[in-house]
This record gives structure tokens, C-alpha cells and sequence, in this order.
């Protein structure tokens, strides 16, 4: 059946759907209202009992979080929150507001703190246009009043005593009870019926608080420990005696009682029913919007606005500007994306703030903005001296919402005390500024903060309310019918939200994956089989976003921090996403970890080095994602920076070649050489004016003014040079240029050292180049008075522990040492490795027992420290006895300690070899496993190499290609110091001229004790190529071909290749990937095609295996 898509048929069925929610009276019901005429008016609101039954028998994540918090309360009832706010459908910026509604929100305080800040978890309950609500007595006040009523004091049902709710997994008790009204200050001056901002007393919650006398604009400075809290009874009795005084005086007195008393009167408010005294509690259900309060033009908007204009006066003429491209060089999370920082700063914008005369932005514009202003304040204005006071009082503001964000989202770390304490210094901060002029009613909204937090252990934000918003403006602005305006956005909106919540199967709030993937690219799905190899393809899932269990995302090329371990100082470590994996219901992150180059407390930063470590995490350690931005402080090779204070003046004045070194002329000003005087009689004074000095009757005396050359700039930032000698200004701009630009630098420094380090020689070159040395016997008086003493290095002292010609090496530095001075020394060198391995034994071990004492876990966690024994698994104790000095030579290198499955391993396979080249022409195999992270690659393939490459045979690590980076670096890092060998890189494919000069380093290889590390492409491209070779040998009369010498050449010295790997050692890691027969496949093709057409059919009367004399194919 086709889908119905006219409008009447879409309202048919809309109705239809919420006719079904129908379980305590119909889902809208019709109340009455008192109107300013006098009259009544009827108007719709949302049945609350039918609407939580009918969410709760269809079923989903609401239902199903509202079911365990009732269960988990045992009796008590649920806590359940108001939100009220007006919206302007359609074009905000229109004249005609005749869609503008009011909307009230229900939600339950008992949900997590990550639900509460989403739209989901609030509910509709009225839609009321502004302008019925302004025809009403009390205008919304009167509406809250029977919203109450209707649900707190209903004839049937009552919520405190519970009702029962049916759910597909079984019914269950709710009872619920209100417990908090958050509104920003609008909201609440018509729904509690209060003056507000424009009254003498203009706070409920304070029986103290009065605006100054001769601007009701200006608060005083005050503290939270000065305020006098009223209680519920306080302002019910406060509304009851101004009830009284109506009508017993003057309508100009009963107005300055208003007045006095912070309330408007009205016959309908929401304290007009007595009957609500024990339901409505409004010192302890009365909650300021914190969001409204600090970032809607709130008080972190003044404060950057009057910091940044402090700024300005004080000289930084373009700070704005600054800031435009400051922030831009910021990167945001990718979930921030949507929020343009570097467009708050264009100059439209700023415009219009400089006509208003604050700082005009969006909530998410702010809080997005907070952490990059902070950090600019404090390293490109505070650190250089500058507006002490101002930076301290914006930065103690941004202190505070930042105390409120991390309260919103329920983290254990802030508590209430902490909030009235930087409510309090952000208070008397802005007043020892000078700001006090500026501090506005939401500075004292502040104040309470912590006592909201105390009573409710929620603090919720409202921008989850904010976008709920968009779903009212959607419906709202396409209803044509302004008639049946309300009863139609009811409609639309309740079955919109009870349908998304029908289909919601639970709240994000757990780690889970974005929208995840089946089929992971090839690449990354072999780099996770590697980490997890007894898992099948089909059990992986990829994502690029994860959700955080806080409510937030980490996407692709996110920059996260992560957990690290107690005690660590930052506790955190930091790494860019480059996916996210499940594996068999776990879930995984790739990530890439930064190096931590410099953690400040003070400045609130961290310093990380970008580096390219693809390693493989437990998503649960990924805490938040973070910014990354650069800070343009004074540069080593120029002065200022895009965001330095004075950065004219710096860059005038500093850095390696500063400006004022290429400047001809200076600019001058006029000063006074000698002050201004006033004589009178004896008495004399400096610097007085001429009608001061006039006026007591002196002779005034005028300043003597001279003229002087500034060189270092004239103002605050700029006027420096008046005129520039233009050949030394191009020089110094050039230079300049290359150092800093890092390519150029790269350049510079590979010519140097290229200038530097000498060229090492082939072998053939060194014999062609350099004679013989003569004897020592033949050596002349002369030339042994000037030969240079011979000294004797660690590198070499360490190292001729693994010659088999140790003493021999030793004489041949110093010939005159006895045989027991060389055994003295070979035994002072083993013991000074084994000392300094005990004592890097000892510093992790010491490492282990902090972290034990951290816990307070000594006695469970004793086996990380037994483990770490000191005895050797390779020589008896304290190497006594016979023992292999290449253990001990790698321990101390490495500095760890070698396990004793580690040691079994290698002799394993060392004796294997050594086995088999006893037996003429044999050869050994063998194939060992280990588990991930027991030192496969780090440990026991550089100890292989270490033992095997001893100058007598070529060793050689072949690795898959995705291994073959991390395999180099780990070799490297081992043989760099003490224990030197040369690590390199074989590579050979189809098209490389296999030349003498290639097989000449293979041969250096192995006569020096090199390692080769390749892929299994390149040992297969070796071989092939020879067959490909001799294939072109036996074909005969084929002139295109290359020349018979030449080919017959390079055979050859393939086959000397073949003969150093097959009579070398061969060390695989990953060996099951290395010759799986699938993954590893390389086939060469060969021969002319020759594809014949049959029929319109290709002819397979030929064989395709090589026997035919048109083709030849070989696979390998």
C-alpha cells in the first residue's frame, strides 16, 4: 500500500497515534485561565500521567532509565525538574512575533548527569503563545500555578503517594515530587512573580540584598558568607503580608511595597493557592540557569570584553585582530567543529559589539572560546607584566565556569564549598580591578551556585533545553492555521517526541561506537589480526567516532588524552585517534602517542611532540578530547609573533637579528631637557602649570625642550624606524625566512653535516687508496714521538667482551699488558655492566614499590616485584662460573633484564644453527611462539642478531611490511651506542638493475656484523628476477632483449646474492603472515601475450603453465 502523504491524512494518523496514550484521560486537556479582562480562557496542556504512561508502555531507553531509578530509590520518591523559556519560530529578526511560545520542559533529576544533558531526557508538558500568555492575570505565573495543580493536587492521582506505570519488561511504582525550577532571570521574574533585575530587592533567595539607592543598575560588593538565605515559609509569609496590604493603602504605597520588596502582585500568581504551600518550595526549588548567567551575555562575556578593551587602552591597538588569527591556528575537537572561532573576532562582528558595548556571542561561541582566551591571557599578556588585576579577574571568571561545566556533568571533584569560593573572588576580584561599575545581578546568581549544587547534586546546563528548541521552531513555523496554533504544535510535537523515544534502545552514555562498520579497510584489519590473531575477520567492527561514557566523542584525528598511571605528574598521557575497533564485544582504539615535552600547572598546558607510534589502547583509557594549538610566543630567530604583546616593538627590538640593525634612520621626539619652573620669594617648584604658578602669584618659568633619537620605538607597538637600509634589510629578512621555516633548516643541516662527516669508502676504494701501515719495528724515532697515545674507549672495552680474540684485540692497543692485567680488565668491564644493570634492576624495582605504597596494596602486589629478581638466567649467581658475556653485554645496553624464556629461546635457536653448519651443506628451521608483549621483536630478534652477526655470515630480519619501520628503529636504538652495529634496509623489485654495488654492501654486511632488515617481497623479487634472467639466457635470437654479457652479469651476481642469504641466517618475525601462502604470494608474469580468438571464445588449446613456447608464467 502506498504511504499516505496528504496533510489531513498525516494529522488523521498523528492523532490517531496519541489517541493510544490515553491510560489516565486524554494526553491534552483542556484548562482554564483568569484573564486581565476579568473573563476565563480555555487553553491545552499535556495530561503528565498519560504522557509518562505512554512513553513507558511503548517501551525504550526512557522507560527503561525511569523504571531503574523508581527501583533504586526503595520507596523514595523521584526528583523531577522544570524548565521554562520563551522561542521565537521562524525569522528571529522579524517584526511580527505572533508564533512566539512559551515552553515548559519536565525531566528527572534522578537521571544520570550525561542524560540530563540531552534533549531526550526532557519532555513537553505546555506550548502557550507569549501573546495569550501576556492576556493572562499573573501572566505565566498563573500558568505554572495550574500546571501544579493539575499534577501535585489532582483528584485522582496523587504522585507523592505513586502511581503505577506499565512497561514491556514488567509495571512498576513512580512517585515523584517537584524539586527544582530552572529558568534564566526573564523566566523567573514572570514565573515567581518577582521583580527581578528591576527592583530594590532582586534576589529571592536573599533578605538582605538591596541595589544601591542611586543606581538601582549598581549592586554592592558583597560575599556568600554575608548573605541572609531565606527559607520556603519566609517568602510564602512575605507574599501573604503584601496580600494583606492590598487594598488597605494607596496604590503609590502598595508600589513602593512592591518595590521594597522585590514582588509584583497579581490575584493569580503561582503563591495565590494556598493549597500549593506544601507542594511549591521556592527557596529550595528556586535555580539560576548557570549558562544564561556566565556565557548568554553573561558575566564571562564581560569580563572578556573588558579585558580585551583594558588591553587595547593599555596600547595593543590590534588585539582584536590578533585574536582573529590566534585563533584560528587552534584546532577543535571535531565534535566543535561547527563552531567558527576565528568569525567571532571578523570585523562585522566586532562592530557591533563596539556599538553595543560587550561581547556579542553564542553560548557554544564562548564556552568553545574559554580555554583559548585563558591560555592567551595568561601567556601573551600576564606573563609579560601587563593588566595583573584585569588578567586575574577574568581568568578567576573563567576559573568558575569551568568549576560549573565540570559540576553539570556530574564529576566527583568539585563540590559545593569550591564553587561559593571562586564565586566569592570572581566577586571582589572584578571590585579591586575597578570593574564594580560593571557588575551586574548575574555576578550575584553566582553566589548560589554552590548552594543549588548542595541541594540538588545536579546542576544542569540548558543547552540540551536550547536545542530542543529547533524541534518547537520546526513544527511551529509551517503551522498555517494560527487558530488552532497551539492544539496543532501539541500534536506535532508530542508525537515527534514520543516516537524518537519509541525507537531510542538506550541513552549514549556508555562507551559505545558511532555508527560502526562490518568490513574495516584491508590495511587496519591487518594490523588488528596482528595484535589479536585468534580473531576472524567477520568478529571486528571500525568506527571513526566513539562516544565518551562523559557524554563526549573522540573522532578521527582528535587529539585525546588518556589515563596513565597514578602518581604521574600530568596523570594523563596523549595520543591523535586514527579509528576505533570492536573485537569480540571490546572495544579498541588505534591511536598515534604524542612525547610529553613540558607539562606547566600554572599556565594550564602542556607541551607535546607530534610522533608517528601507532599503537592499539583499550578505549575505556580515552578520557576527553582536547584542542591543539600553537602559542606565537617570541621566536629565538625574530621577536614578537603573531600574538606577542607589543609585537612591533619586539620584533624591533630582539631576537637574532633584530630590526634595529638594518634601520638608517631613527625616529626623534621632543622631550623636556630641563622641567618647567615657579619662583616665588625663596621657594621654588618643579613642574607646575603656568596658571597654577600665575595664580599664587610666581614667575613661571618654561620648559626647555630638546630633541632625541629613539631606537627602541616610539609608543607601544610601532613607529620604530623612520627609514631602513634596504640591501641589509633584504639580507636580514632572508635569513630570517629560512630559520624559520623548518625545510630550510633541514637543509642547512644536512649540508653541514654532509661538510662534516667523512665518506665512507667501499672496500675496493680503501685498498686502491690507502698503503699498508708499516710495523711498529719499522716505525722511526721520529714518527714514534709524534704518533698520538692510543686510547682505549668504553665502545671498545664493552664490545671485546663478544670477540673470540679478546686478548689479542687488547694487545694490539697496548702490548706491554700481562696476561693477568687482561683478564683483570676483561673482568672490571663484566662487573661494571652487571653494577650498572642492578642498579637500573633497582630503580624499577624501586619504581614497583611506589607504585605499591600509591595503592596501599604492598601485599597483593608483590608479584610485579618478585618477578624482578636479580638472578641471571643465563650464568650461575653472580656470574660465577662459565657464562655467554653477549647476554650480559645486551642487559647492560638495553638496560633491563633478561627473562629465562627469553634466554631458552635464543640458545634454542642459536644451537640449531650451530648444529646444523656442523653437518656439511645442512640446514636448520625452526619456528618458536610467543605471546604479544613477552619481547618478541624488541627483545629477542635484536639479541638474535647480536649473537648470529659475527662478521662470519650475513643476518638477515625479514618482517611484514607494515612491521618493517618499528623493526628498524628497534634495531637501531639497540646497536647505537657501546654495542655499534650497522642496521640496513634491503629492497629489490622486478625493474632494480641488481649491480656489483649492491652485492658489495651485502658483502660488507656480513663481514662486519650488520643487519639487514627487508620484507618477504624483496627476498622473492631476488629470486625471481634470477629466473627471470635466466629465462632470457635460453631464449635465443631475440635481439631486443638486453645483451648476453650484460644479463649473464647480473645472473651472476644474483647468484652470489643467493649464496650469502642461503649460507646466512634468516630471522622472521610474524612468521605466520611471512609465509602464508595467501598473503605473501608474488608471481612475476613473463613472456609476450598471445591471446587467440575462437569462435568469439579465447583458445585455451595451449597450456597456460609455462610449457607452451609462447608463454611463460612462474609463481612463487
Amino acid at each position: 500500500m502506498p504511504e499516505m502523504t496528504d496533510p489531513k491524512q498525516m494529522r488523521e494518523a498523528t492523532r490517531s497515534y496519541l489517541g493510544k496514550k490515553e491510560a489516565y484521560g486524554p494526553l491534552l486537556e483542556k484548562q482554564e485561565a483568569k484573564t486581565v479582562s476579568g473573563g476565563t480562557v480555555a487553553f491545552w496542556l499535556v495530561n503528565v500521567f498519560s504522557l509518562l504512561d505512554g512513553i513507558c508502555r511503548a517501551g525504550g531507553a526512557f522507560y527503561d532509565l525511569l523504571r531503574s531509578c523508581a527501583e533504586k530509590a526503595g520507596g523514595r520518591a523521584l526528583r523531577f525538574a522544570i524548565y521554562s523559556d520563551e522561542v521565537i519560530p521562524g525569522n528571529v529578526l522579524a517584526a511580527r512575533t505572533s508564533r512566539k511560545s512559551w515552553c515548559i520542559y519536565l525531566s528527572c533529576l534522578d537521571f544520570p548527569a550525561q542524560v540530563l544533558a540531552m534533549e531526550e531526557a526532557w519532555l513537553t508538558i505546555a506550548l502557550l503563545r507569549s501573546s495569550f500568555v501576556a492576556s493572562l492575570e499573573g501572566s505565566i505565573s498563573q500558568i505554572f500555578k495550574i500546571i501544579f495543580r493539575s499534577i501535585f493536587l489532582h483528584s485522582k492521582h496523587d504522585p507523592a503517594a505513586g502511581v503505577w506505570m506499565q512497561g514491556p519488561k514488567g509495571g512498576f511504582h513512580l512517585s515523584f515530587e517537584p524539586s527544582m525550577v530552572i529558568q534564566d532571570g526573564a523566566a523567573h521574574k514572570f514565573a515567581w512573580s518577582v521583580k527581578g533585575d528591576s527592583g530594590s530587592k532582586y534576589c529571592l533567595l536573599c533578605g538582605n540584598q538591596r541595589a544601591d539607592n542611586r543606581n538601582e543598575e549598581k549592586i554592592p560588593k558583597h560575599a556568600h558568607a554575608a548573605l541572609h538565605l531565606v527559607s520556603d515559609d519566609d517568602i510564602w509569609d512575605s507574599w501573604s503580608r503584601l496580600a494583606d496590604l492590598k487594598g488597605r493603602c494607596s496604590a503609590k504605597d502598595f508600589g513602593m511595597w512592591q518595590q521594597a520588596t522585590g514582588w509584583t502582585f497579581n490575584t493569580e500568581s503561582i503563591f495565590s493557592e494556598p493549597l500549593l504551600r506544601r507542594v511549591v518550595k521556592p527557596a529550595t526549588m528556586f535555580v539560576h540557569d548557570w549558562m544564561h548567567c556566565c556565557l548568554s551575555n553573561g558575566t564571562l562575556n564581560d569580563a572578556t570584553w573588558l579585558l580585551l578593551s583594558a588591553t587595547k587602552d593599555h596600547g595593543f591597538k590590534d588585539v582584536f585582530a590578533t585574536l582573529e588569527k590566534y585563533v584560528d591556528l587552534w584546532t577543535q575537537p571535531a565534535s566543535f567543529a561547527h563552531v567558527k572561532l576565528k568569525q567571532v573576532f571578523e570585523n562585522k562582528r566586532m562592530k557591533s559589539c563596539r556599538e553595543a558595548g560587550k561581547f556579542k556571542t553564542t553560548a557554544s561561541e564562548m564556552l568553545s572560546l574559554l580555554p583559548v582566551l585563558a591560555f592567551f591571557v595568561r601567556t601573551c599578556i600576564l606573563d609579560k607584566g601587563f593588566l595583573p588585576s584585569e588578567c586575574e579577574a577574568f581568568l578567576q571568571m573563567c576559573l568558575m565556569v569551568e568549576l560549573l561545566q565540570a559540576a553539570c556533568h556530574g564529576h566527583g571533584c568539585v563540590i559545593p564549598s569550591m564553587l561559593r569560593e571562586a564565586a566569592d573572588k570572581c566577586m571582589s576580584s572584578w571590585f579591586e580591578t575597578g570593574w564594580g561599575e560593571h557588575v551586574t545581578r548575574k555576578m550575584h546568581w553566582l553566589l548560589h551556585m554552590g548552594d543549588h549544587y548542595e541541594k540538588h547534586k545536579r546542576l544542569p546546563a540548558t543547552f540540551s533545553m536550547e536545542r530542543k528548541h529547533r524541534t518547537i521552531t520546526r513544527y511551529a513555523a509551517s503551522i498555517q492555521n494560527t487558530s488552532t496554533f497551539e492544539r496543532s504544535l501539541y500534536e506535532e510535537v508530542l508525537a515527534h517526541e514520543l516516537w524518537h523515544l519509541e525507537k531510542l534502545p538506550e541513552f549514549p552514555v556508555a562507551l559505545a561506537l558511532e555508527n560502526p562498520r562490518q568490513k574495516p579497510p584491508p590495511k587496519l584489519r591487518d594490523l588488528v589480526l596482528q595484535s589479536f590473531p585468534q580473531v576472524s575477520k567477520d568478529e571486528m567492527k571500525i568506527a571513526t567516532i566513539l562516544r565518551l561514557p562523559g557524554g563526549g566523542l573522540a573522532s578521527k584525528a582528535d587529539v585525546c588524552l588518556l589515563q596513565a598511571d597514578k602518581g604521574r605528574d600530568p596523570p594523563w598521557d596523549c595520543a591523535e585517534v586514527f579509528c576505533h575497533v570492536s573485537v569480540q564485544g571490546t572495544l579498541w582504539s588505534v591511536v598515534s602517542l604524542w612525547s610529553l615535552q613540558e607539562y606547566n600547572k600554572d599556565k594550564h598546558c602542556a607541551v607535546w611532540t607530534e610522533m608517528e607510534q601507532p599503537v592499539i589502547i583499550e578505549s575505556k583509557d580515552i578520557l576527553t578530547a582536547v584542542g591543539v594549538g600553537v602559542s606565537a610566543l617570541p621566536n629565538w630567530a625574530e621577536g614578537g609573533g603573531l600574538a606577542g604583546f607589543h609585537g612591533g616593538n619586539l620584533k624591533h627590538n630582539i631576537g637574532l637579528w633584530p630590526a634595529k640593525d638594518v634601520c638608517k634612520v631613527f625616529p626623534t621626539e621632543e622631550y623636556e631637557s630641563q622641567a618647567s619652573q615657579c619662583t616665588k620669594g625663596a621657594y621654588t617648584a618643579s613642574s607646575m602649570s603656568q596658571i597654577d604658578c600665575t595664580g599664587m602669584g610666581g614667575t613661571y618659568t618654561a620648559p626647555v625642550m630638546a630633541t632625541r633619537t629613539v631606537t627602541t620605538c616610539i609608543g607601544n607597538n610601532g613607529n620604530c624606524c623612520v627609514q631602513y637600509d634596504d640591501s641589509k634589510k633584504m639580507w636580514r629578512d632572508s635569513l630570517i625566512i629560512i630559520l624559520k621555516t623548518p625545510y630550510c633548516i633541514g637543509t642547512l643541516l644536512a649540508l653541514f653535516l654532509h661538510l662534516l662527516l667523512p665518506f665512507e669508502m667501499e672496500e675496493e676504494e680503501v685498498a686502491e687508496t690507502v698503503q699498508e701501515k708499516p710495523s711498529a719495528g719499522e716505525l722511526s724515532a721520529q714518527q714514534i714521538a709524534v704518533e698520538p697515545f692510543l686510547q682505549v674507549w668504553f665502545e671498545f672495552l664493552f664490545g671485546s667482551l663478544l670477540s673470540g680474540n679478546q686478548l689479542e684485540d687488547w694487545k694490539t692497543v697496548n702490548p706491554f699488558l700481562s696476561e693477568q692485567e687482561l683478564q683483570l680488565l676483561s673482568d672490571l668491564a663484566a662487573l661494571t655492566m652487571l653494577r650498572s644493570n642492578r642498579l637500573g634492576l633497582l630503580s624499577r624495582a624501586l619504581e614497583e614499590l611506589n607504585r605499591v605504597r600509591m595503592e596501599v596494596q604492598l601485599l597483593e602486589s608483590g608479584t610485579p616485584l618478585a618477578d624482578r629478581r636479580s638472578r641471571r638466567a643465563y650464568a650461575p649467581s653472580d656470574l660465577e662460573g662459565d657464562y655467554d658475556p653477549r647476554f650480559l653485554a645486551f642487559e647492560f645496553t638495553r638496560n633491563m633484564l633478561l627473562r629465562d624464556n627469553q634466554v631458552d629461546l635464543v640458545r634454542d635457536f642459536v644451537t640449531s644453527l650451530e648444529t646444523a653448519k656442523k653437518d656439511a651443506g645442512g640446514c636448520s628451521a625452526m619456528v618458536k611462539q610467543m605471546i604479544m608483549g613477552q619481547g618478541k621483536t624488541t627483545v629477542v630478534c635484536p639479541l638474535l642478531v647480536l649473537m648470529l652477526a659475527d662478521g662470519k655470515q650475513l643476518v638477515v630480519l625479514v618482517v611484514p611490511g607494515a612491521l618493517l619501520d618499528m623493526s628498524r628503529r628497534v634495531l637501531r636504538a639497540t646497536f647505537a651506542s657501546v654495542l655499534t652495529k650497522k642496521v640496513g634496509t634491503f629492497e629489490c623489485e622486478r625493474s632494480s638493475s641488481f649491480d656489483p654495488h649492491l652485492l658489495r654492501k651485502l658483502e660488507k654486511a656480513k663481514t662486519s656484523g650488520a643487519a639487514v632488515v627487508t620484507v618477504p617481497t624483496s627476498v622473492k623479487s631476488l629470486m625471481l628476477r634470477m629466473i627471470e634472467l635466466m629465462m632470457k639466457l635460453q631464449t635465443k635470437g631475440k635481439e631486443a632483449d638486453t645483451s648476453v654479457t650484460e644479463t649473464r652479469s647480473q645472473v651472476r651476481q644474483l647468484s652470489k646474492a643467493l649464496a650469502l642469504f642461503r649460507q646466512g641466517a634468516v630471522l622472521m618475525d610474524e612468521v605466520d603472515v611471512v609465509l602464508h601462502p595467501l598473503k605473501s604470494e608474488l608471481n612475476f608474469p613473463y613472456g609476450p601475450k598471445d591471446a587467440r580468438m575462437c569462435d568469439g571464445r579465447l583458445s585455451m588449446q595451449e597450456p597456460l603453465d609455462g610449457s607452451s613456447p609462447r608463454a611463460f608464467r612462474w609463481a612463487g
